[in-house]
């Protein structure tokens, strides 16, 4: 199980979350698109979704709404 997804579209900023999280012990996975955080989301089960609300395409709000129905987190 991954600790945290990290869904964010900056990969710089997606890095630097990770790296403190690493540093802290957390495992995670960055994704830089909704979609590609609902396709992990879908195969992995993870403790908690850092989520941007500015993504291109399915954007944050949607992305939130969708994990909602099928998570309980």
């Amino acid at each position: 199980m991954t600790d945290i997804l990290i869904i964010e579209d900056d990969k710089e900023l997606g890095k630097l979350l990770g790296d403190f999280l690493q540093a802290e012990g957390f495992s995670f996975r960055h994704c830089t698109s909704g979609e590609a955080g609902l396709d992990f989301l879908g195969k992995e089960e993870v403790g908690l979704v850092l989520l941007d609300i500015l993504l291109p395409g399915l954007d944050g709000l949607e992305t939130c709404k969708k994990i909602r129905k099928e998570k309980n987190m």
